[in-house]
């Protein structure tokens, strides 16, 4: 069952439900021009870093080669400390340059592929979305458990110039919005893949970002390692590693330097980005229903943080909720009725900021006066988006096992996994498990 004629007539009334093309959202020149020039300096911070690298590489060398007739002029413990310890700090300086190069990203797990004959119905409506916003088909469709969707490239940078793209959907989303709101975060997505030029220079931009946040507040076990020595060690030796740890404190002084320039660069840009995909989701599902995703995300969000800390009270007994995006749907029953008046309230957005603030994304999307594209069923949109989805309950199951595993890295050998019941933890004793809930806890 992996064609749109095997699909059962109610599967076909939902596609069939969604009807023409938006209006294209076209990018300026200057604009598609600016991105280019943004993008360009984006990767003129890095190489300045590895200038930086070969340089200090290139003092190193130039001290353990041409000064050795320090041995000469001085006694010989007073040319081994000036000798020695430059030579020291500077190799381990140049070690804790270099090491952020290849630093690996922290994942949250990976997201579930998803696969065209186990979702038939998905497949063929995010097409269908597809098509209606201009935008080339995504090659693969996945899924995890974050109140969020995304656009992106497969394979990163091995897929920058051809058409292997991603999209990834958060199954909290989909269980807890219409099939219309669904629909228009589709678009929304798709809005990036239609700019294909913008969205190869975003994705230089974020890289370039993430990379520099990263190296500049990610630490992994050499850098306790560096503290652990200098505080243990006695003497001239610690007085030599103490100037390391200066000296690369001072390095990453320099590189968040150079991520606050790439941050600058790019803002603004990343911004009218976001605006743009926001007209696409305005056009295909209306400027009022886009008003309506916004304050359902306004509380979908804090939902979500909810949720997980629901899961620490049932965690703390040896079991878990088996169904994390119902979880948040529960944490989200009834909404929150300041959410609009929150709105209404002015919120600038920051000259820092990579997003517009909410009110400038609905104010933006409402002086699109969009109605969205008509629907051939009346009532269609309103049903839920987990519509789309082949036994949707099942999928969310594995998903939130994959989410427990993976994410948050807990041994479910020792936790149960059962149905939430009314929102709050089972009465039943249960031997407590201990702890808090956070990555890493119960491996």
């Amino acid at each position: 069952m992996d064609s749109v004629d095997s699909l059962s007539s109610q599967h076909q009334e939902i596609l069939g439900a969604l009807q023409g093309r938006i209006e294209p959202v076209a990018a300026s020149p200057p604009y598609r021009l600016a991105l280019l020039v943004v993008a360009g300096a984006m990767l003129v911070l890095p190489l300045l870093y590895l200038a930086l690298v070969g340089a200090l590489g290139f003092g190193v060398y130039r001290h353990a080669v041409h000064n050795l007739d320090l041995f000469q002029a001085y006694p010989a413990r007073i040319a081994l400390f000036f000798y020695g310890a430059p030579l020291l700090v500077g190799v381990i300086l140049l070690f804790f340059m270099v090491k952020p190069i290849f630093a690996p990203q922290v994942g949250f797990g990976a997201p579930l592929p998803l696969r065209r004959q186990d979702q038939p119905l998905l497949f063929a409506y995010v097409e269908k979305v597809c098509r209606a916003v201009g935008s080339p088909l995504p090659s693969e469709i996945r899924v995890n458990c974050q109140v969020n969707a995304w656009a992106g490239f497969r394979r990163g940078l091995r897929s920058l110039f051809g058409g292997d793209t991603t999209l990834t959907v958060g199954l909290p989303l989909a269980a807890n919005m219409t099939l219309r709101q669904f629909s228009g975060v589709l678009a929304h997505e798709f809005g990036h893949f239609s700019q294909q030029a913008g969205m190869r220079m975003s994705y230089v931009i974020r890289s370039v970002n993430g990379w520099f946040t990263r190296v500049v507040y990610q630490r992994d076990q050499w850098d306790e390692a560096l503290e652990h020595w200098s505080n243990e060690a006695g003497g001239w030796a610690s007085l030599i590693l103490f100037l390391a740890r200066f000296f690369v404190w001072l390095t990453r002084k320099l590189l968040w330097l150079l991520m606050f320039a790439g941050h600058l660069l790019s803002c603004v840009l990343l911004r009218q980005m976001e605006f743009d995909a926001d007209r696409h989701q305005a056009r295909l599902a209306g400027s009022s229903t886009f008003t309506a995703t916004m304050l359902r995300l306004r509380v979908l969000i804090p939902a979500c943080q909810t949720a997980l800390a629901s899961l620490q009270e049932s965690w703390n007994q040896g079991w878990l909720a088996d169904d994390f995006a119902r979880l948040v749907g529960l944490a989200a029953a009834g909404g929150d009725p300041g959410c609009e008046r929150q709105l209404a309230v002015p919120e600038a957005t920051s000259w820092l900021d990579t997003h517009p603030s909410d009110q400038d994304r609905i104010a933006s999307a409402r002086r699109e006066g969009a109605q969205g594209l008509p629907e051939a069923s009346e009532g269609i949109g309103d049903l839920p988006a987990t519509v789309l989805f082949s036994d949707f309950e099942e999928l969310s199951r594995l998903v939130t096992k994959r989410f427990y595993r993976d994410s948050l890295l807990l041994n479910l050998e020792v936790l149960e996994l059962r149905p939430w019941v009314d929102g709050e933890p089972d009465e039943q004793p249960l031997p407590s498990y201990g702890g808090t809930l956070a990555a890493g806890a119960g491996t």
